[in-house]
């Protein structure tokens, strides 16, 4: 016998722990009995990593920066600048504009140039350390 795939099921129905469906050939209902779900265990050391992820006002509390929440917004700033001026020198040197050979690629300024995003995230680190007054 082949059951009809795809049908609805009511919560009312579930919830009971038993499954109606009918099968294809004869057209009768079939009882099927649903094993209730477990719910997940978490453990309890777990549940004080969890983070809460709203928070009110302008920005994000800083201990959504894990390690660097007691970094000041000075030390994330300048080392936003410095990353900033390293990786644009090594994407200035590493002539991304121009097309490239196994000849002008080179290792350090390839790897150098992902210094770029990485200031991006300490300037955001910089403003939310500021926007807490840290």
């Amino acid at each position: 016998m082949a059951f009809v795939s795809g049908i609805a099921v009511r919560p009312s129905v579930v919830r009971a722990g038993r499954l109606s469906k009918t099968c294809a050939v004869a057209g009768a209902p079939v009882v099927a009995a649903v094993r209730p779900s477990r719910a997940t265990v978490v453990p309890a050391g777990a549940r004080s990593l969890r983070m809460d992820t709203y928070w009110e006002g302008k920005a994000p509390p800083s201990s959504v920066l894990g390690l660097g929440k007691n970094v000041p917004s000075g030390l994330y700033l300048l080392s936003s600048v410095l990353a900033l001026a390293l990786g644009s020198y090594a994407v200035y040197k590493s002539n991304l504009a121009s097309p490239l050979t196994p000849s002008t690629v080179d290792p350090q300024y390839i790897v150098a140039s992902l210094l770029v995003p990485i200031s991006w995230g300490l300037h955001v680190a910089s403003w939310i350390q500021k926007q807490n007054s840290k």
